[in-house]
């Protein structure tokens, strides 16, 4: 039987969790013929394989990590360098809106919505985001609307300041990179 090795006689019952399935950090639990991994806040997955996942449309900044909320400013605050940060499925088609003010990219990240066709909105009050300190960037399968510009001297973009509505010399109202 799966799970278990003996001669026929007796049973014993394997150690599914050798040689370590469990990745990041997360604790095996042996089962018959199955493991379960206990994920650190940081990973998710049958093996704690997988980063941080975005699950709530709220937008928040109180560090938690706990399935239901996660929000993209969370996510974007927990991530370590090189973290590619996904959405979950129950986000498809909706839109985050900003109303904690622009968010500052300032190491580097993947933000991928993958086919869920997720947006992210300024809602026209705060630039979406601003990648900052050099920071490498990639924007994936997201849309990026409703930015507020502002143009020259912090002034909201117009053709009498050459805000360029949010290009040009302006601040970009969808992303901004300094």
């Amino acid at each position: 039987k799966t799970g278990y090795k003996g001669d026929g006689k007796s049973c014993v019952n394997i150690d599914d969790c050798a040689p370590k399935p469990c990745l990041n950090g997360g604790i095996c639990s042996d089962g018959v013929a199955k493991f379960t991994c206990k994920c650190p806040d940081k990973f998710f997955g049958a093996t704690c394989a997988h980063e941080l996942r975005v699950n709530t449309l709220t937008d928040e900044q109180d560090g938690s990590l706990t399935d239901g909320d996660v929000s993209l400013r969370d996510a974007i605050a927990s991530a370590a360098p090189g973290t590619t940060i996904p959405f979950h499925a129950s986000l498809a088609g909706k839109t985050i809106g900003l109303t904690l003010g622009t968010l500052v990219l300032s190491k580097d990240v993947v933000i991928d919505g993958g086919s869920l066709n997720v947006t992210v909105s300024g809602l026209t009050k705060v630039c979406v985001f601003v990648v900052a300190g050099g920071a490498k960037v990639t924007l994936k399968n997201i849309t990026v609307k409703d930015g507020y510009a502002r143009g020259k001297a912090g002034k909201p973009a117009t053709t009498h300041n050459h805000g360029g509505g949010g290009g040009g010399a302006g601040m970009g109202g969808g992303l901004h990179v300094y």
